[in-house]
Protein backbone atom coordinates (compact mmCIF):
# COMPACT_ATOMS: atom_id res chain seq x y z
CA UNK A 1 0.00 0.00 0.00
CA UNK A 2 1.31 3.46 -0.84
CA UNK A 3 1.92 6.07 1.83
CA UNK A 4 -0.91 8.17 0.34
CA UNK A 5 -3.28 5.22 0.58
CA UNK A 6 -2.45 4.64 4.23
CA UNK A 7 -3.10 8.32 5.04
CA UNK A 8 -6.48 8.06 3.34
CA UNK A 9 -7.28 4.98 5.43
CA UNK A 10 -6.29 6.71 8.67
CA UNK A 11 -8.39 9.77 7.78
CA UNK A 12 -11.37 7.58 6.87
CA UNK A 13 -11.20 5.82 10.21
CA UNK A 14 -11.06 9.17 12.02
CA UNK A 15 -14.18 10.37 10.18
CA UNK A 16 -16.07 7.18 11.08
CA UNK A 17 -15.01 7.41 14.74
CA UNK A 18 -15.91 11.11 15.01
CA UNK A 19 -19.15 10.91 12.98
CA UNK A 20 -21.51 10.17 15.92
CA UNK A 21 -20.26 13.20 17.87
CA UNK A 22 -20.62 15.40 14.79
CA UNK A 23 -24.11 14.12 14.06
CA UNK A 24 -25.08 14.82 17.68
CA UNK A 25 -23.67 18.34 17.31
CA UNK A 26 -25.80 18.96 14.21
CA UNK A 27 -28.85 17.74 16.12
CA UNK A 28 -27.95 20.10 18.96
CA UNK A 29 -27.63 22.99 16.48
CA UNK A 30 -31.03 22.28 14.88
CA UNK A 31 -32.69 21.96 18.29
CA UNK A 32 -31.08 25.21 19.48
CA UNK A 33 -32.43 27.04 16.43
CA UNK A 34 -35.86 25.49 16.92
CA UNK A 35 -36.18 26.54 20.57
CA UNK A 36 -34.21 29.80 20.27
CA UNK A 37 -31.47 28.79 22.72
CA UNK A 38 -28.44 30.97 21.92
CA UNK A 39 -26.17 29.28 24.50
CA UNK A 40 -26.90 25.84 23.04
CA UNK A 41 -26.40 27.24 19.53
CA UNK A 42 -22.98 28.59 20.53
CA UNK A 43 -22.03 25.26 22.06
CA UNK A 44 -23.11 23.44 18.90
CA UNK A 45 -21.15 25.66 16.50
CA UNK A 46 -18.07 25.16 18.70
CA UNK A 47 -18.30 21.36 18.42
CA UNK A 48 -16.86 20.33 15.06
CA UNK A 49 -15.03 17.03 15.47
CA UNK A 50 -14.42 16.15 11.82
CA UNK A 51 -13.54 19.26 9.84
CA UNK A 52 -12.28 21.73 12.47
CA UNK A 53 -9.04 19.84 13.19
CA UNK A 54 -8.11 20.17 9.51
CA UNK A 55 -9.46 23.65 8.76
CA UNK A 56 -7.90 25.07 11.92
CA UNK A 57 -4.50 24.71 10.25
CA UNK A 58 -5.57 27.40 7.78
CA UNK A 59 -6.01 30.02 10.51
CA UNK A 60 -2.93 31.22 12.34
CA UNK A 61 -3.26 30.77 16.11
CA UNK A 62 -6.75 29.25 15.71
CA UNK A 63 -6.79 27.27 18.97
CA UNK A 64 -5.46 30.27 20.92
CA UNK A 65 -8.20 32.44 19.41
CA UNK A 66 -10.90 29.92 20.26
CA UNK A 67 -9.71 29.67 23.87
CA UNK A 68 -9.53 33.47 24.17
CA UNK A 69 -13.00 33.97 22.68
CA UNK A 70 -14.67 31.41 24.91
CA UNK A 71 -12.88 32.65 28.04
CA UNK A 72 -13.93 36.22 27.15
CA UNK A 73 -17.62 35.38 27.23
CA UNK A 74 -18.34 34.12 23.72
CA UNK A 75 -20.92 31.33 23.66
CA UNK A 76 -19.37 29.75 20.58
CA UNK A 77 -16.46 30.04 18.16
CA UNK A 78 -15.48 28.47 14.85
CA UNK A 79 -14.07 29.02 11.37
CA UNK A 80 -16.19 30.79 8.76
CA UNK A 81 -16.03 28.65 5.63
CA UNK A 82 -12.50 27.39 5.12
CA UNK A 83 -10.89 30.41 6.76
CA UNK A 84 -9.06 32.51 7.43
CA UNK A 85 -12.11 34.26 8.89
CA UNK A 86 -13.45 33.16 12.26
CA UNK A 87 -16.63 34.04 14.11
CA UNK A 88 -17.92 34.00 17.65
CA UNK A 89 -21.45 33.92 19.02
CA UNK A 90 -22.14 36.32 21.90
CA UNK A 91 -25.31 37.20 23.77
CA UNK A 92 -24.87 40.98 23.46
CA UNK A 93 -23.32 43.51 21.12
CA UNK A 94 -21.15 44.71 23.99
CA UNK A 95 -19.71 41.23 24.61
CA UNK A 96 -19.24 40.73 20.88
CA UNK A 97 -17.27 43.97 20.60
CA UNK A 98 -15.16 43.22 23.67
CA UNK A 99 -14.43 39.65 22.57
CA UNK A 100 -13.59 40.81 19.06
CA UNK A 101 -11.22 43.50 20.30
CA UNK A 102 -9.43 40.97 22.50
CA UNK A 103 -8.94 38.65 19.50
CA UNK A 104 -7.79 41.45 17.17
CA UNK A 105 -5.37 42.82 19.77
CA UNK A 106 -3.95 39.34 20.34
CA UNK A 107 -3.36 38.82 16.63
CA UNK A 108 -1.86 42.27 16.16
CA UNK A 109 0.52 41.62 19.08
CA UNK A 110 1.79 38.66 17.04
CA UNK A 111 2.15 40.72 13.85
CA UNK A 112 -0.98 39.31 12.19
CA UNK A 113 -3.30 41.79 10.45
CA UNK A 114 -6.90 41.43 11.60
CA UNK A 115 -10.20 43.25 11.16
CA UNK A 116 -13.28 43.13 13.36
CA UNK A 117 -16.89 43.11 12.17
CA UNK A 118 -19.67 43.00 14.76
CA UNK A 119 -23.21 42.34 13.57
CA UNK A 120 -26.51 40.91 14.77
CA UNK A 121 -28.17 37.68 13.74
CA UNK A 122 -31.47 38.44 12.05
CA UNK A 123 -34.29 36.85 13.99
CA UNK A 124 -36.95 37.23 11.32
CA UNK A 125 -35.30 35.10 8.64
CA UNK A 126 -34.76 35.91 4.99
CA UNK A 127 -36.84 38.55 3.27
CA UNK A 128 -36.67 40.47 0.03
CA UNK A 129 -35.82 44.16 0.30
CA UNK A 130 -36.75 46.22 -2.75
Amino acid sequence: MSHHGSLTSVNSVRVVVEAPASIASVGKLVHALHVGDLSLFGEAVSSDFVVEPYRSRLVEYYWDLKKLALSSGALGFNIAGVGPSVFSICDSMEKAGNTGRILVNYLKSLGVEAKLYVTRILRHGVRVIR
